[in-house]
């Protein structure tokens, strides 16, 4: 099930955009103001497998959490699945670019399920108990496209 999608136009060629999100290590702490850290825990850069931890404030709590890169296609999409204890929920994060005019069109998805449907049913219960919570990821996401383009178009 998909929790929340969001999409911005960037002034800003695909390349340039994929390319920002290579060098992530880089660029997650300019990405916005609650980033913390980021570093490669296995692996490098935007390669299958790799695993990449990230900190965080989300909704005042510092969060840290593992990521594995589970698909990239140069230039057009990069997947991200978290690892355990996140894993339990089903998260992952799917970034999308599309040629847009003579830019582009981002776009995040949060995906939170499995394919299992007893777990899909557990996560909808948590949905409802982590109502807020959600809503802060969801507010997170929105403020992280907006900075993105805003990097993107005037660097």
């Amino acid at each position: 099930m998909v929790i929340f999608k969001d999409t911005i136009e960037i002034k800003a060629t695909p390349e340039k955009v994929f390319d920002w999100f290579a060098n992530m290590e880089k660029n997650y702490k300019i990405w916005h103001k609650d980033h913390k850290e980021c570093r490669y825990l296995k692996g490098d850069s935007l390669e299958i497998g790799s695993v990449i931890y990230v900190e965080e404030y989300i909704d005042g709590y510092l969060e840290k959490t593992r990521f594995q890169i589970t698909n990239t296609r140069q230039y057009s999409q990069l997947e991200y699945k978290a690892l355990f204890p996140h894993s339990i929920g089903g998260a992952r994060f799917v970034f999308i670019i599309e040629p847009y005019n003579s830019g582009s069109l981002f776009t995040t998805e949060l995906h939170l399920g499995h394919k299992i449907g007893l777990l899909n049913r557990f996560i909808q219960i948590l949905c409802v108990l982590f109502n807020n919570k959600l809503k802060a990821v969801k507010q997170h996401i929105t403020e992280e496209q907006e900075n993105l383009k805003r990097i993107l178009e005037e660097g």
